[in-house]
């Protein structure tokens, strides 16, 4: 992931993802959207069908749903969710 820009207002997006077929499409997205400049996280699974991103720069916000909808995925805004998608999957393997 890309480093905090120093004093940088962060601003969470959520988009609805349409178009992923297995955990690994979930992977690619947030390799793809990790890679851009001014994205300090991303958190994206195939069971919630969400993208979570995490801008260090709202200038990059352009960038970063290029990277997901150049690989053919749909994407849609959607509210943030109060529990990051990564995190649902975690307490879902905890619970087991």
């Amino acid at each position: 992931m890309n480093e905090r820009i120093e004093g940088a207002i962060q601003v969470l997006v959520a988009y609805t993802v349409t178009g992923m077929h297995c955990s690994g499409c979930a992977e690619a997205i947030r390799i793809e959207v990790g890679a851009v400049r001014g994205v300090s996280g991303v958190h994206c699974t195939f069971a919630s069908k969400c993208a979570v991103i995490d801008l260090a720069d709202p200038a990059a916000l352009a960038a970063a749903e290029h990277a997901i909808t150049k690989m053919n995925y749909s994407i849609a805004p959607c509210p943030v969710p109060a529990e990051l998608p990564e995190r649902e999957a975690q307490a879902g393997a905890e619970s087991r």
